[in-house]
Order: C-alpha cells, then sequence, then structure tokens
C-alpha cells in the first residue's frame, strides 16, 4: 500500500542473505531457504515492474582459505547460489 500512495524510484536490499542464514541452518533446510529466497527475489522483481523502481541488492561475502592466490578474487557470497 505504500508503494501506490508514494513515488519511489530506489529500493535497497543490504545482506540479502542475512536473515536466511539464521533462520535456515544446515544442508537439511537448503531447498527451503533457497525456494523462500528465490519467492523474495521474485517481489522485489514485481515491485520493480509495476512501480518501475531500481533495485540495488548487496551481499555478504566471506573469504575462501582456499583461494590464496593473487591472480584469482579469494572471496564468495555467502548463502550459495540459487
Amino acid at each position: 500500500a505504500i508503494m501506490s500512495q508514494d513515488r519511489y524510484a530506489l529500493i535497497v536490499v543490504d545482506s540479502a542473505t542475512a536473515l536466511y542464514r539464521t533462520d535456515y541452518s544446515g544442508r537439511g533446510e537448503l531447498s527451503e531457504r533457497q525456494m523462500h529466497l528465490a519467492q523474495f527475489l521474485r517481489q522485489l522483481t514485481r515491485l520493480a515492474e509495476e512501480f518501475g523502481v531500481a533495485v540495488f541488492m548487496t551481499n555478504q561475502v566471506v573469504a575462501n582459505p582456499d583461494g590464496m592466490s593473487f591472480a584469482k578474487d579469494s572471496t564468495k557470497p555467502i548463502g550459495g547460489n540459487i
């Protein structure tokens, strides 16, 4: 309802997977977590399309100890791939 009352140009989502990491733990909940995150992303897409707003998202990263080479990025996204 708030989006229809006022005009917005930008939605910012900071640390997109942070809440999913605390609410869903372990590989046993991986599928449920990924489905819920995908629903959240679809909702953001719908908001962007319906109201003509831009969506900017950030995500947490963690150092990857296996990637200690200077030739490549040694960080990886927290939360995995969806």
